[in-house]
């Protein structure tokens, strides 16, 4: 990591988890497994194959994902190594061999349209968390809940797009599971589905007479030149692709 100015050295991040540290026991968000589990950590570089939020954002343009950056105090190269040490810990609590651990921890950061879409959410979870004093790992269904909330206020997101901040989020819990199928969470999304407004599935009427009517004037006939029958032969091509059953 390159030399930083004596003023930027020590970040919002290391703040964050120096101050949580000294917290009498019981006190912080983080249990002590976790620490654990996080310090014997060796942080991969992932900056270089999925580089910055930013970048993400303009190439992931999808609209369950598309949500614009902010300008954030904490930087995104300590969020990914925050999230990959994360990621990590979660691999190691599961008792898997050193090389299991390296396998499942490449998959979980190629850079798959999956897991782009996942790290995004995940760095902006990581950043809310921090602000708000909230494990990383074993956050409550309640402070998901505050989370979603806060992200669709914030981005105006629609409500489909909650279901893919909370696919994101709970890769990174101790219980994956109870997050899916925790009952505030589900309440809360089922809700905002309701609350979304309709999506109309009808496509405005084209009015092809026009169209029609030119073809129909040009004549089948030896001295047609072959441009207009051409023309012809594309439209009558064209017709027959809709007309074909599928």
């Amino acid at each position: 990591m390159e030399q930083l100015p004596e003023s930027l050295r020590k970040s919002p991040l290391e703040s964050h988890i120096t101050g949580n540290s000294q917290d009498h026991a019981g006190t912080s968000p983080y249990s002590d497994s976790d620490s654990t589990a996080l310090a014997q950590c060796s942080l991969v570089p992932v900056s270089a194959a999925y580089g910055s939020v930013s970048s993400l954002d303009a190439t992931t343009t999808s609209s369950a994902n598309n949500i614009p950056q902010d300008s954030s105090p904490i930087e995104t190269t300590e969020l990914d190594a925050l999230r990959v040490a994360t990621i990590r810990s979660q691999l190691l609590k599961k008792h898997l061999s050193p090389q299991a651990v390296a396998d499942l921890l490449a998959q979980r950061l190629a850079p798959t349209g999956t897991n782009l879409a996942y790290r995004k959410n995940q760095l902006r979870f990581l950043e809310w968390a921090i602000q708000h004093n909230v494990s990383f790992t074993s956050f409550t269904p309640v402070d998901l809940v505050n989370f979603l909330a806060d992200m669709r206020s914030r981005h105006n997101l629609q409500a489909s797009t909650l279901k893919t901040l909370r696919a994101a989020v709970g890769h990174l819990h101790d219980d994956p599971q109870g997050i899916r199928t925790s009952d505030d969470i589900n309440k809360y999304i089922d809700f905002m589905m309701k609350q979304a407004p309709l999506v109309s599935i009808h496509r405005p009427t084209v009015d092809l007479s026009p169209a029609i009517t030119f073809a129909q004037s040009i004549a089948s006939k030896p001295t047609t030149s072959i441009k207009r029958l051409q023309q012809k032969l594309a439209f009558l091509l064209a017709m027959a692709a809709f007309l074909r059953p599928s």
